[in-house]
Order: C-alpha cells, then structure tokens, then sequence
C-alpha cells in the first residue's frame, strides 16, 4: 500500500515562501518583537511594508497566518533535535 505525504507530513524545513510572503513575514517580526502579537495588527504590517491592508490580505486574511510561520525556525531546530 503507497503512502502518500499530506501537508502535515511535512517538515518545517520543506516549507518554501514566495518573495511577497517572506517581505510580509520580516514585516510582521519587525512590529511583533517591538509591541507584541495582540500589539501588532494587519494593518500595522501593511503598513510596515508599505502597501494597503487590501494587499497585505492578499498574502495573509489573518494574523494567525502570520504568527504561526515566523516560529518555523525555532521548530526546524526542533524537528532537528528529535
């Protein structure tokens, strides 16, 4: 029987990001680590990046989706470790 690998068979490390999600997430650290997650909204990052929060939807509707991929480091050393 073949196994199939679904999206959460994957490690972080084989996750790729567009140029547009990599300059959203730089963004989002940026604000994150100066007012924190509850501190930092959409449209601070639209901001930050210099386009409308229109735009910034385009990449991320929520701020989950922002949040959860800027830990993807930490868990590749984690994945690593075990």
């Amino acid at each position: 029987m073949a196994v199939t690998s679904t999206h959460e068979d994957r490690r972080f490390s084989e996750i790729t990001r567009t140029a547009a999600q990599t300059r959203v997430l730089d963004a989002a650290l940026k604000l994150i680590a100066e007012h924190g997650v509850s501190g930092t909204s959409l449209q601070m990052i639209a901001d930050e990046m210099g386009v409308t929060k229109a735009a910034g939807y385009r990449q991320s509707k929520t701020k989950e989706e922002i949040v959860i991929p800027i830990t993807e480091p930490e868990m590749i050393k984690l994945e690593d470790a075990v």
